[in-house]
């Protein structure tokens, strides 16, 4: 009696398929921002379609330890006859762990193209109709060609591109994709935008204060229901899409975009919860 395979399904077939794309292989943040999760990616570890390994790399300069996942031959007979060698993974591309400031803010953008907020800026910035629709299908950033990333980034430094934020960018033409905990996220410092709903506007410019301070501090004014304050108690918050963080002139790191994403998951109970970040390279 033949021995019985490993079950399969279509979400364990998408981890496998971002791999057969991915010959330099792709970590797990990769995997988890294209919506996979940590037990489907265990999964096909422990039924030998994948395996990690160990690698040293350089990052401007600094050696570092990253562990990568890689697809074995078992995982390319399961996923036999799907896609082309030009094309194995059906178009997702892959992301990379060190990413250039530009496609960043594009990301940044297409987050941003269907909100209440911002969206009919970015229209009247020229950012083309087909993109918001493209965002409302959920077509993931790394399908988009390069024309459709430049125009986002065009609509990002008109609608986003004030001195308050380019100043925190200056100096970075690289970022990395990284896995932060709860830890993590309340060490990181608030923009002096939002800083106003916990303090006089005399302190603003005086005073810096970290995400768990302010996240829990009193409000000292009416907020709008749209404030990410309230992203915890609506359904639906995003975890894929990267947050973003800037850098004070002194080094200090302080959170630029994904306030609603952060507010969502500060609310969540699990320990050992992680959000992606992209944090500028030293």
């Amino acid at each position: 009696m033949p021995a019985r395979q490993p079950a399969f399904n279509r979400n364990r077939r998408r981890v496998l398929e971002l791999l057969a794309g991915s010959p330099q292989g792709c970590t797990e943040a990769i995997l988890l921002a294209h919506g996979n999760t940590a037990a489907q990616l265990a999964s096909v570890l422990r039924d030998g379609f994948a395996i990690e390994r160990a690698e040293r790399m350089k990052v401007s300069g600094r050696e570092m330890l990253i562990t990568r996942l890689y697809i074995t031959d078992a995982g390319q007979k399961a996923i036999g006859g799907y896609g082309s060698p030009q094309n194995p993974t059906g178009g997702l591309g892959a992301m990379t762990d060190v990413v250039g400031q530009d496609d960043v803010l594009a990301r940044w953008a297409y987050t941003e193209v269907l909100s209440n907020e911002h969206g009919a800026s970015y229209r009247n910035a020229g950012v083309p109709a087909e993109l918001a629709e493209k965002a409302g299908r959920a077509v993931p950033f790394d399908q988009l060609d390069q024309d459709e990333r430049r125009s986002l980034l065009s609509g990002w430094r008109a609608v986003r591109g004030v001195e308050a934020v380019t100043d925190l960018l200056q100096d970075i033409s690289t970022f990395e994709l990284k896995q932060w905990k709860r830890s993590d996220l309340a060490a990181v410092l608030v923009l002096r935008f939002f800083l106003r709903d916990v303090m006089s506007d005399s302190l603003v410019h005086r005073l810096r204060l970290p995400f768990d301070i302010w996240i829990n501090a009193e409000p000292v004014r009416p907020l709008h229901q749209s404030h990410p304050r309230y992203a915890a108690n609506r359904p639906g918050a995003s975890q894929v899409d990267p947050l973003t963080v800037g850098r004070y002139a002194d080094g200090a790191l302080v959170l630029l975009d994904g306030y609603h994403r952060a507010a969502a998951f500060w609310s969540r109970t699990d320990p050992n919860a992680q959000l992606l970040v992209y944090v500028p390279t030293p």
